[in-house]
């Protein structure tokens, strides 16, 4: 149990764990929470394309669904 725990406090702070989260939050339409994410993921991790990639995902995500509620 006490490695799992540190395997856990270890790997929050790693990359492929912040972009399988944000992955995750898009798969669950959660977009609003997902960009959050990956900006603070970007402070830690600046110019990382994959982050990049996945801000720019969730932004058209967030643009699309506020599109389709107003119209």
């Amino acid at each position: 149990m006490v490695s799992r725990l540190i395997n856990w406090l270890f790997r929050r702070h790693t990359v492929s764990y912040k972009l399988h989260y944000i992955e995750r939050l898009i798969a669950e339409k959660k977009y609003v929470d997902a960009s959050v994410y990956v900006y603070t993921a970007l402070q830690e991790f600046p110019n990382h394309p994959e982050l990049l990639k996945l801000k720019a995902q969730a932004e058209k995500e967030i643009s699309y669904y506020i599109y389709n509620q107003e119209f």
